[in-house]
């Protein structure tokens, strides 16, 4: 069951706290029956946690809490929760256990909820940022005036029933053991940590107003951007404007306070009021940044960014970013991503890109090779998104696959809605496919020139390594049961059986003999590489090993991709050329032949048909 770890001060009154669970509980939604942990209830006193070590005590069950709910008291008295030695100490350490703080207030009940688990729940954990949250929060408004006290406090100034615990708990925020004398010259250090303690529950609480502030026209927000940029030892700043007011003024006054030493960026300002402005104000903040190794920006579906706001983005990401997430799905004003493109070739130590550009109608192939062309050779998990993209055709799948790293892991891609992709883009995925693909997700829904041919191909060329794969194919000319067989690996791999079965052999592979003529599957390569367009460059020395006029064929550049499809399908080994166990050929030569040379190099024979 979820854990409800509560915070608050013993002067409230015991009758008002059922109304509140109850009314928490309904605004939470909880699917299930829920534990509240309740300190005067839970604990034998007087309190010795902070000498018994960090497992005992109220620190054990925040650690196994699912929600933090701060029980601010009822009218005047919620400034009193904020003068409190211990609520001030249970918030610090739930912000050190990121744990998402929830609020609430007692006769009449009211709450401030950021996380849910009902149906909004899963839909914010499958979708996140998505609209039902906000929309939640705006129709339940909270008097923000109850949170405004906590900006002010100040842990040396707060109290605390008993003078001993008063003291173990500052001498636990200065860094020092409860049994620690104090030395001189610690003075100092201690006053500084203090300071960090304030800043830093400052500015979670003001990150906690944000939201209402803007959505109420309460007070300008310079002030919360203050106390956040007091905030230095901030590392990590995430925050949903999804579905609000939130403008180019106040995208602004948050860039400003962004603190120097972050290290984790997320903002999602999906159908905000935001426009190019705020992005290049955004864009000069992050410039500044010189350890940001996280940039989350969700963008969708924001009509006022411009050409000039994205470029500016991708002239100032900073090169240390290892995770880069960006969403401009719908920005219907942005013409070209070119200078994104440059932006991310310079992140050499990128390793997760999650682009999304989809609903772009200037996006074409040319775009998507420029897009491809700057992948990082590091790079281990891809997201594109192109759903809508009316001008997106099967050369841009192509460019972006032959880009792609060997090593690679996870893979998504988005072609959904895209009229121009056809069989030949799914060729070339199944062909040109990162070998060590671990998952991989492709949705090609209402893409109507997609059938059944490519698909199964695509399914049969799966790299061995996957774990698991997620194929999207409602809207196509795909066969339902191939449709539903797409889901997941499982219903793949029982779908290939099937059809083994009902043809009665095993899968042929490209390279295959009827009677005593060696003939080549050409449909099978047509899209694998260029150089396979001749079906003569390789076809005819191997028929005239079938004809006997050569003693072995010859094993041409061109077609040790060929050499090396053949290998699994034979049960050759690594490096193993299925000519091996043919008759030797019995001339010798010192030179080197220039056609087959790893072939020659294993033997020191030449082949008789280079010369």
């Amino acid at each position: 069951s979820p854990l409800v770890f509560i915070s608050h001060w013993w002067g409230s009154k015991i009758k008002h706290f059922p109304d509140c669970l109850e009314h928490y509980s309904r605004r939470k939604e909880f699917k299930q029956e829920v534990l509240f942990w309740i300190f005067a209830f839970a604990e034998r006193h007087p309190r010795k946690h902070l000498q018994e070590g960090p497992d005992a005590g109220f620190i054990g069950a925040l650690a196994l809490a699912d929600c933090f709910l701060l029980m601010l008291g009822k009218g005047d008295q919620v400034s009193t929760f904020f003068s409190r030695t211990w609520c001030l100490f249970e918030v610090e350490r739930a912000i050190r256990e990121k744990k998402v703080m929830d609020f609430a207030l007692q006769d009449p009940p009211d709450v401030l909820v950021e996380t849910f688990f009902d149906q909004v729940g899963q839909m914010e954990k499958k979708t996140p940022r998505s609209e039902a949250r906000s929309i939640s929060m705006r129709e339940h408004p909270f008097p923000i005036q109850a949170i405004e006290p906590g900006l002010q406090l100040d842990i040396r100034t707060s109290q605390a029933s008993n003078k001993e615990d008063y003291e173990r708990i500052l001498q636990a925020v200065a860094g020092f053991e409860p049994s620690h004398l104090p030395e001189p010259g610690e003075a100092r250090t201690s006053q500084e940590r203090f300071c960090k303690f304030n800043r830093r529950l400052r500015g979670e609480l003001a990150l906690a107003m944000w939201y209402q502030v803007i959505q109420q026209g309460l007070a300008d927000p310079k002030r919360l951007a203050r106390v956040i940029l007091a905030d230095e030892e901030r590392t990590t700043l995430n925050k949903n404007f999804s579905h609000s007011n939130f403008g180019d003024y106040h995208l602004a006054q948050l860039a400003a306070a962004l603190p120097s030493n972050l290290l984790h960026l997320q903002l999602s300002l999906w159908s905000s009021q935001i426009g190019t402005p705020g992005i290049r104000a955004l864009s000069k903040s992050l410039s500044q940044l010189k350890h940001l190794e996280t940039l989350t920006l969700d963008c969708q579906m924001c009509s006022r960014i411009g050409q000039t706001g994205v470029d500016a983005l991708g002239l100032c990401l900073p090169t240390t970013i290892t995770v880069l997430r960006l969403n401009f799905h719908g920005a219907f004003a942005v013409r070209n991503i070119l200078g994104l493109a440059k932006g991310i070739a310079n992140l050499r130590n990128l390793r997760v890109l999650s682009i999304d550009i989809g609903g772009i109608e200037n996006m074409d192939h040319r775009q998507v090779r420029t897009i491809a062309e700057s992948f990082p050779p590091r790079l281990m998990n891809l997201h594109l998104g192109l759903r809508g993209c009316p001008y997106f055709t099967s050369s841009g799948v192509q460019s972006m696959v032959l880009s792609l790293p060997p090593e690679m892991s996870m893979l998504s891609l988005n072609f959904s809605v895209c009229d121009r992709i056809n069989n030949d883009a799914v060729r070339w995925l199944a062909f040109k496919m990162p070998r060590m693909l671990k998952v991989l997700q492709i949705d090609l829904s209402d893409c109507v020139q997609v059938d059944d041919t490519s698909v199964l191909l695509l399914m049969q060329k799966l790299p061995s390594a996957l774990k698991g794969v997620t194929i999207k194919l409602a809207g196509t000319r795909v066969s339902l049961p191939i449709q539903r067989a797409g889901r997941k690996l499982e219903t793949i791999r029982r779908l290939l059986d099937s059809q083994e079965r009902k043809t009665g052999s095993v899968r042929q592979s490209p390279l295959r003999r009827t009677g005593t003529t060696t003939t080549i599957d050409m449909a099978e390569f047509k899209f694998a590489s260029p150089t396979f367009s001749s079906h003569s460059h390789f076809a005819q020395p191997l028929a005239e090993y079938a004809r006997g006029t050569h003693d072995k064929p010859c094993a041409g550049s061109s077609i040790r991709f060929l050499l090396s499809v053949t290998q699994r399908s034979q049960g050759l080994s690594e490096g193993t050329y299925p000519f091996a166990s043919l008759k030797e050929p019995s001339t010798f030569s010192k030179a080197r032949c220039n056609t087959a040379p790893a072939l020659m190099k294993e033997s020191g024979k030449r082949c008789a048909t280079c010369f």
